[in-house]
């Protein structure tokens, strides 16, 4: 495989458009994150960029090449790969536990009514101090710090007697999909809150001509009820999901 420089990264893009669903890859892209690899620079047919614990492999066949790197590769990690050439990841990587994901698009967004008791706004950088009472630090996970997350994402968030509880965020982005990600202080939890927030965000983002897109796992029935009352519709996922390695982690 080869090693990309950082602006030949969208080289990827070539064996895999744009495309709503998780917005990962095309977020490593756009920000030219982690380490990007293909089988060529000329015609590639297979590459993959991994980022810390994640790993995404695109292509319409798997090469050699990349069967050559993997067999002395130690990833442990997320690997997220094309539904059709996903059928060997067990043979990789024989202790790999599929993470079955389910995903949806806004068509729309349904009005939602705002509690007086709470205050709902757009974060700015005055707030990031606050980030800290959700204990959710995978929400920077792409974003590097929370002064990040609030300078480069869209964010809001619901305050409760000035204190954060709930927040939405742009988690990973294109260059026209938004993958949006929610967070709740535990003791806020069940009251709506992310509801709230998350409706502001899709709100905020389709007037801006941008496609907010949602994926949870199907046994997280509480964030699945998110994008059903805010009018998003299901769609089918082009990549599958694999915990390799790292079951006691996640």
């Amino acid at each position: 495989m080869i090693r990309l420089a950082p602006n030949q990264f969208s080289l990827l893009e070539q064996i895999y458009p744009v495309c709503p669903g998780p917005q990962t890859f095309f977020h490593l892209i756009r920000n030219r994150l982690g380490e990007g690899y293909a089988d060529s620079v000329d015609n590639p047919r297979c590459g993959f960029i991994r980022y810390n614990e994640d790993m995404i492999v695109v292509g319409d066949s798997l090469t050699d090449k990349f069967q050559q790197w993997l067999n002395v590769s130690d990833f442990i990690g997320l690997f997220e790969i094309q539904n059709n050439i996903s059928e060997d990841v067990n043979l990789w990587f024989p202790d790999a536990i599929k993470w079955d994901r389910i995903g949806f698009e806004a068509v729309e967004v349904s009005e939602v009514v705002i509690p007086e008791s709470v205050e709902l706004k757009r974060l700015s950088l005055s707030d990031v101090d606050n980030l800290d009472d959700i204990g959710e630090k995978w929400l920077w996970k792409f974003a590097g710090t929370p002064a990040g997350l609030i300078e480069n994402c869209d964010n809001f968030g619901v305050f409760k007697e000035g204190k954060l509880v709930s927040i939405s965020s742009v988690f990973t982005s294109s260059r026209r999909y938004d993958d949006i990600a929610v967070a709740t202080h535990p003791a806020y939890r069940g009251k709506g809150y992310a509801l709230l927030c998350a409706g502001a965000l899709t709100g905020w983002l389709l007037k801006r001509g941008r496609k907010p897109v949602w994926n949870t796992s199907p046994e997280n029935i509480a964030s699945m009820k998110i994008p059903f009352s805010l009018g998003y519709r299901e769609i089918k996922l082009r990549t599958s999901l694999f915990k390799i390695r790292w079951n006691n982690q996640l």
